[in-house]
C-alpha cells in the first residue's frame, strides 16, 4: 500500500482522485449490496436495508462531486517539480494546491513558496485573474491573523528566477507565522 501523500506535497492530486474514485465505487457497491440483501431477506424493497442504502447515497454522491471537481487538475511534471524543489531548498514549498474560489473559477497553483518576504505562487493558467486571486488569498490570511504579500506569477521562468533571488530558508528554522501561512494555503485548497 502506498504511503498517503499530504496536501501540498507532490502527487497529492492524483492520489486524492484515486482515493475518491475507490471510495465512491465501494459506497456504490455497498448500496447495491444493501438493496439486494434487503430484497432477498424480506422479499420487498420496503425494509431497513433499503433505508441504509438510501442514506449511503449521500456520501457516495459527495465522493463523486469532489472527484469531478478535481478531474481537470494534475500535478506538474516530475522533472519540473524536482528543479523547483531544488531552487526552494528546504523552504516552505507546496505543490498541487487547487484554490477553490466560491466567487469565481478554481485555479491550480502549481507551486506556492512561503517566504519571509511574501508568498510566491505559480499558476500555469494564464487566464487567472491574478489581482482577484491574490486578494482572495490575502483575505483568508487576514482572517487567520496572518499578513503576507501574495504574488501570483503565470510565467514559470519568472517564478524560478524569483525563487533564485530569495535568500534560502530552512523549514525547521522558519518562524511560526510562516508555518501558519502555509497552513492557511493548504486549508483553502481542495
Amino acid at each position: 500500500m502506498k504511503k498517503k501523500v499530504g496536501k501540498g506535497h507532490y502527487g497529492y492530486i492524483e492520489q486524492r482522485k484515486k482515493r475518491l474514485l475507490i471510495q465512491g465505487i465501494l459506497l456504490m457497491a455497498g448500496i447495491a449490496g444493501f438493496m439486494v440483501l434487503g430484497i432477498v431477506i424480506t422479499g420487498s424493497n420496503k425494509n431497513l436495508f433499503t433505508l441504509v442504502a438510501v442514506m449511503t447515497a449521500i456520501p457516495m454522491v459527495m465522493q463523486f462531486v469532489q472527484l469531478f471537481a478535481l478531474a481537470k487538475f494534475h500535478s506538474r511534471p516530475a522533472d519540473e517539480y524536482e528543479e523547483v524543489r531544488e531552487l526552494a531548498g528546504n523552504g516552505l514549498l507546496n505543490t498541487g494546491l487547487v484554490i477553490a474560489n466560491k466567487d469565481g473559477p478554481s485555479y491550480d497553483i502549481g507551486y506556492a513558496y512561503v517566504h519571509s518576504t511574501g508568498i510566491y505562487m505559480y499558476c500555469a493558467n494564464e487566464k487567472v485573474d491574478t489581482a482577484k486571486t491574490e486578494e482572495y488569498v490575502r483575505n483568508f490570511l487576514r482572517l487567520n491573523s496572518c499578513d503576507a504579500e501574495v504574488t501570483i506569477l503565470t510565467d514559470l521562468r519568472v517564478f524560478k528566477k524569483r525563487l533564485q533571488s530569495l535568500s534560502p530558508e530552512d523549514r525547521a528554522e522558519v518562524p511560526d507565522d510562516l508555518l501558519q501561512q502555509e497552513g492557511v494555503l493548504r486549508a483553502i485548497s481542495m
